[in-house]
């Protein structure tokens, strides 16, 4: 499975602006090296350094790595280390899920987000879903397709279900779309060396 550094990037900067302070965090599969740097440039192109103004005087994000397959104690031990630097929004990637993490996590005060569905115990501190959206560059470009004018790149865009306005309201979301949506038309630009 190939995994989207979009939406990794897209999850490091929305998770950012959830909190005053940046105090972010990811858990992130080791085997995905292009994950863990999407989400720290996401966070990054945001905030620069990410360093909180009161204590503790971490930089963020912070973020935890384990192999795919490893057991949920061992993802919540590694929760623990990077929430000494009291992380209040945690981005947890497909490879750390499961029931008995996610039970873990909703006793703790954090807002949660991810690229697919929680289980419905913790939806009540989940923010966002996010999801590559494959379909809407092909609705712009569908009547070139039906007239046979073909060599245009698209790129896919995010969709964002689950979306909890406590967490992510809508000036934020809108200001995410359009950060999204520019994104989108650099990357389709051609990039020309001189």
């Amino acid at each position: 499975r190939k995994k989207s550094e979009y939406i990794d990037f897209i999850a490091g900067f929305i998770s950012v602006i959830l909190d005053n302070n940046f105090r972010d965090g990811a858990l992130i599969s080791s085997e995905d090296s292009a994950a863990l740097s999407g989400f720290l440039n996401g966070g990054h192109y945001f905030c620069g350094l990410c360093a909180a103004d009161i204590p503790p005087y971490s930089k963020y994000p912070l973020t935890a790595s384990l192999p795919s397959g490893s057991p949920a104690a061992n993802w919540q031990a590694e929760f623990d280390k990077i929430n000494l630097g009291s992380v209040k929004v945690l981005y947890v990637t497909p490879e750390a899920y499961s029931a008995e993490l996610f039970n873990y996590l909703a006793s703790k005060e954090i807002i949660l987000l991810g690229s697919q569905t929680p289980p419905q115990e913790v939806l009540s501190k989940w923010a966002v879903t996010l999801q590559v959206d494959g379909l809407s560059p092909f609705r712009e470009i569908w009547s070139d397709l039906v007239a046979g004018v073909g060599g245009k790149i698209i790129y896919g865009g995010v969709s964002f279900t689950d979306v909890n306005p406590a967490y992510l309201t809508r000036g934020k979301l809108d200001y995410v779309q359009k950060m999204v949506e520019k994104l989108r038309v650099i990357m389709a630009q051609p990039v020309s060396w001189s």
